[in-house]
């Protein structure tokens, strides 16, 4: 017996979601924007700290 509150509350949304027809596209893009953003705060924090150590 699996819980219902659970298969409707997880499973039955992502199903949903991966039945539309740009659903891959939706989220390789989504995914593509976090990684830029993961790499420009990664970058961003070298600038600040050579502007703080030099003045």
């Amino acid at each position: 017996m699996r819980n219902s509150w659970l298969y409707e509350a997880i499973y039955e949304p992502f199903v949903e979601f991966f039945s539309r027809n740009n659903a891959w596209i939706t989220l390789l893009l989504i995914i593509f924007y976090k990684m830029g953003d993961a790499f420009v705060m990664a970058l961003s924090t070298n600038f600040l700290l050579n502007n703080l150590s030099s003045g």
